[in-house]
């Protein structure tokens, strides 16, 4: 018998059958259904946050806006709703009920410039003067509230010594973020 025989068995490959490719097919399509599901949520987390961010982004910069203004309860321009055109409040009490939709885009502008890019995207804003704004995708809507409470938890006056600001924002999807401010009336003398 010689030294390098082999028998016909050892030779031969062993292929998969079709069973055991249709098994590794499914085990195959459950993964990648699994993994396409992960993949779908974790994108839809994303997006609410970032909805999330932009309704807190836009209360405070309104917050801000508002903060800055004394608290005069009664001044020589009219406020809301007469006056729609916010650049023309000069207290805070003209901001009381003011109602407008935001309107974020989609697409962002890019600047290149020596110094790096910039990316950015001007909200452009609508006053709602009656009823409630039916909002589209990517708008918000923001709500301003002014009071006048004789103490953090007393009644509520027509003028005081400070303000509550209440911000609440509301976008497409459902999200809601509200801000709120207590801001003194400012005497300085000498």
């Amino acid at each position: 018998m010689p030294l390098h025989t082999h028998s016909i068995k050892s030779t031969k490959r062993r292929a998969f059958t079709l069973a055991e490719s249709l098994a590794a097919t499914i085990v195959l399509a459950l993964a990648v259904v699994g993994v396409s599901g992960a993949i779908i949520a974790s994108q839809q987390q994303i997006h609410a946050q970032e909805e999330d961010s932009v309704a807190a982004g836009l209360a405070r910069q309104l917050m801000e806006d508002i903060a800055v203004l004394p608290i005069n309860t009664s001044d020589a321009t009219t406020g809301w709703p007469t006056t729609t055109d916010r650049t023309l409040y000069d207290s805070v009490i003209d901001y009381n009920g003011y109602t407008e939709v935001v309107s974020i885009p989609i697409h962002r502008s890019v600047t290149v410039a020596d110094t790096g890019t910039f990316s950015s995207a001007s909200p452009s804003s609508t006053a709602i003067t009656s009823g409630t704004p039916t909002l589209g995708a990517q708008q918000y809507s923001r709500v301003v509230s002014v009071t006048y409470p004789t103490s953090i938890f007393g009644q509520t006056v027509s003028a005081g010594e400070f303000a509550v600001i209440g911000v609440t924002v509301k976008g497409s999807s459902g999200v809601t973020v509200s801000l709120s401010r207590i801001v003194a009336r400012n005497t300085v003398s000498r």
